[in-house]
């Protein structure tokens, strides 16, 4: 998972932590990678090799997303923007 900085290391830590519990409780190895400002470049490289993270919350995702190199998760965000409480719009709305 690659993820934008937060701008100090306790709120990447603790953003990192909770995947890595997550895949920890269902038996999988998470590799949180917080991505500092100017690293996009990371992200153009992993996708134009056929290797991009299975997660990322990079600022160019939208770019990519737009030229189709991403995959669509709208059927996921419908299965589960209800769950514990519900997701809030503009989750969905930003991106």
């Amino acid at each position: 998972m690659w993820f934008n900085a937060n701008w100090n290391e306790v709120t990447d830590a603790a953003v990192g932590d909770v995947f890595k519990q997550w895949g920890k409780e269902r038996g999988y190895d998470v590799d949180y990678q917080v991505l500092e400002f100017g690293q996009d470049e990371k992200l153009s490289a992993a996708l134009q090799s056929g290797q991009p993270p299975d997660v990322d919350q990079a600022a160019a995702s939208v770019y990519w997303w737009k030229l189709d190199a991403l995959v669509e998760l709208t059927d996921l965000y419908d299965r589960l923007k209800d769950r514990n409480g519900g997701m809030l719009p503009v989750g969905h709305d930003a991106v």
